[in-house]
């Protein structure tokens, strides 16, 4: 604690002096916020940020959703095309009117290893973007930010990822075998 106090300070006294005197204008009209919102206001400014906090954190929460979503489809998409063909495939089978068991045993094979290879290989893509992303933020300590922000990511990429389970299970549990 007192390090990080020490290395403010340290900022601080390595600034010129334009930049000394508008930080101090600032931490002066900050300090005053309170005092003329009570005098003034009534107390009316502290109901207005929070309608802007809560418009902000709405804002970032958005945002962080569309970069998981982005991730996620963007890794979908590189399985897709498997995904689509095994589905065709085992569909169509399920449609001959003559099946055997032993083409019945080929089918569920197939399914399961292209089904588990397809999760590997999308899972290795999401890992691939996730570490893309991870280097933007640095090998530094992680201030709270970062780990919310991450934590959140996570999230919100594992419920995309169950939405993406919830409309493939009944197609492949709806299958002929």
């Amino acid at each position: 604690m007192f390090n990080k106090i020490k290395e403010k300070v340290g900022r601080f006294t390595k600034l010129s002096l334009k930049k000394k005197i508008f930080v101090l204008i600032l931490y002066c009209f900050f300090s005053l916020i309170p005092f003329i919102d009570s005098k003034f206001l009534h107390g009316q400014l502290l109901n207005i940020l929070w309608v802007f906090d809560v418009i902000v954190g709405g804002l970032l929460l958005s945002a962080i959703l569309v970069l998981a979503s982005f991730a996620i489809m963007r890794s979908l998409i590189e399985v897709a095309a498997g995904l689509s063909l095994l589905i065709f495939l085992a569909q169509n089978y399920c449609d001959v009117p003559v099946r055997s068991a032993a083409g019945d045993n080929a089918l569920k094979g197939l399914l399961l290893v292209g089904i588990i290879y397809l999760s590997y290989y999308f899972l290795r893509t999401l890992y691939k973007l996730l570490a893309k992303n991870y280097k933007k933020f640095g090998d530094k300590e992680w201030p709270w930010e970062k780990i919310l922000f991450v934590i959140l990511f996570l999230i919100f990429i594992i419920s995309l990822v169950c939405d993406i389970y919830q409309v493939i299970q009944p197609i492949i549990l709806n299958l002929c075998i």
